[in-house]
């Protein structure tokens, strides 16, 4: 149980973290697949869209999932070289996806940009929000989307 002390700093410390607390238990769930099971589902229903939330030099030297272009979207939840938050990400994604039913994947290298992109995407009211657990590269969760040997592309 945290306790307050009479320091306003304490206080404050211990507000934000019983708010960080506050936040991951009752944060929204979303259903995590592996790039393998995503694949499938992808295959099985044309609506179905990953959003590949790493950098355009990411996608241009690593490869992107090969899938037809109706069913995927590139839109980077950071910047590089330092790697910030792209200010933008919410309206990139608003713009980009208008059916907030579909089903929806998404993707970074290894899981971290992408869990953060689901939060966003079930804040802006998308409600079939996907993450791919072992991301582009793998996870310890899976071998990700090339250790799978899933068909993959570059992008220019």
């Amino acid at each position: 149980m945290f306790s307050y002390s009479h320091n306003t700093k304490s206080k404050k410390a211990c507000k934000r973290a019983l708010s960080l607390i506050h936040k991951f238990i009752y944060m929204p769930h979303y259903l995590g697949v592996t790039a393998q099971e995503a694949w499938e589902l992808i295959n099985t229903n044309p609506k179905s869209i990953i959003i590949d939330v790493r950098t355009p030099q990411e996608w241009k030297i690593i490869g992107t999932p090969k899938v037809p272009s109706t069913q995927i979207k590139f839109i980077s939840s950071h910047i590089s070289p330092d790697m910030s938050a792209n200010p933008h990400f919410a309206d990139l994604l608003s713009r980009e996806l208008t059916d907030k039913e579909a089903p929806l994947f998404f993707m970074c290298r290894t899981n971290g940009r992408s869990k953060i992109a689901v939060e966003v995407a079930k804040e802006l009211g998308y409600k079939n929000c996907h993450l791919i657990i072992d991301g582009f590269e793998g996870t310890a969760q899976g071998k990700g989307w090339v250790g799978s040997n899933l068909p993959v592309t570059t992008r220019n």
